[in-house]
């Protein structure tokens, strides 16, 4: 019984995780292909880059029906968007979206044990480099070859929150400073 259970949960975490991580890439604005010029040097700047094949593998998939694997394979297109993508705030029309998947990705965060899918990295264009928006898709090349990008070294959970709270936000901020903005929120709502 406790190891059906345990699969349960594994199950349900890979697929909350999922979930998430295709709702954030809906309502993320794709800047790759407008070229707006240069970083702004205000703040840090907030780069996802999503590894398809290991967000969408599991070997529960292997036994989905075939109109789940269709719906898979639209969720793949989704998420192979997702490379070099600096993260901005949300248009308008989609804010109270981005607002609801800020609180489920700190409710994954402070509720959620894993495990989770690999194949979420966030990176950090620090203030002053000079990465432009023409070249942030060639991150790779990027992270070997210079230092203006650093990888942002968090769980997965902690990596969907911080990414939520830049959509929201348009800047991004510590793990800590997004935790407590959640945690103060919570509050406000509970008092309500």
């Amino acid at each position: 019984m406790k190891e059906s259970c345990t699969s349960i949960s594994k199950h349900a975490a890979i697929a909350w995780c999922r979930a998430l991580c295709l709702s954030l890439c809906a309502i993320t604005p794709i800047h790759r292909q407008d070229h707006d010029g240069d970083f702004p040097s205000s703040s840090d700047q907030l780069v996802v880059e999503l590894q398809t094949d290991d967000i969408m593998n599991s070997s529960s998939d292997l036994f989905l029906p075939k109109t789940e694997c269709d719906t898979m394979k639209q969720h793949r297109n989704r998420l192979s968007c997702m490379n070099g993508v600096r993260i901005k705030q949300v248009l308008s029309e989609n804010m109270d979206q981005a607002t609801n998947l800020l609180r489920q990705a700190f409710t994954f965060y402070r509720d959620c044990a894993g495990p989770f899918p690999s194949g979420i990295s966030l990176f950090l264009v620090p203030v002053g480099s000079n990465v432009s928006a023409n070249n942030v898709d060639t991150i790779a090349t990027l992270t070997s070859s210079t230092s203006s990008l650093v990888g942002v070294d968090l769980s997965v959970p902690r990596k969907l929150l911080l990414w939520a709270y830049t959509l929201v936000h348009g800047h991004t901020c510590s793990i800590a400073e997004a935790v407590k903005f959640c945690e103060e929120q919570a509050k406000v709502c509970f008092c309500i």
